[in-house]
């Protein structure tokens, strides 16, 4: 199992909850809602920067256009991506083209009998799952 603390704004909270065994920070960056959890490209790049190698920083978005995915994976230097959006199949296949060593890992929100069947089209894309209740 590994433990990611999502909605982080502050490093000082990235270095503690990275102190405490996170193994991941998540990073929510590209405001599609209004959130109080979002933040800046800038201030996500300098979180993940002054992250120990041992935690890994994960950007976290809502967005769902490939181009503007990858620009914000530029501009924060960030290696891992996680999906929220209703993101199609054929855009994270374009996305792991673009950026063959990127992760990726796809959102799965827990919805009674829905939640087996949506990740299916994605279980050959994605490195991954997190389930979201």
């Amino acid at each position: 199992m590994h433990v990611k603390v999502c909605g982080i704004r502050r490093e000082e909270d990235a270095v503690l909850a990275a102190e405490l065994g996170a193994d991941a920070i998540g990073l929510l960056v590209g405001r599609q809602h209004p959130s109080p959890d979002f933040i800046s490209e800038q201030s996500a790049a300098g979180i993940a920067r002054m992250l120990p190698s041992k935690t890994k920083a994960v950007l976290v978005t809502h967005v769902p256009d490939v181009d503007e995915i990858e620009r914000l994976l530029r501009e924060t230097e960030i290696a891992t991506v996680q999906l929220h959006s209703e993101i199609l199949p054929d855009a994270v296949q374009e996305l792991k083209a673009r950026l063959p060593k990127l992760t990726i890992i796809k959102s799965v929100h827990v919805v009674p009998d829905e939640s087996i069947e949506y990740p299916k089209p994605y279980l050959n894309l994605v490195d991954g799952f997190v389930l979201d209740s």
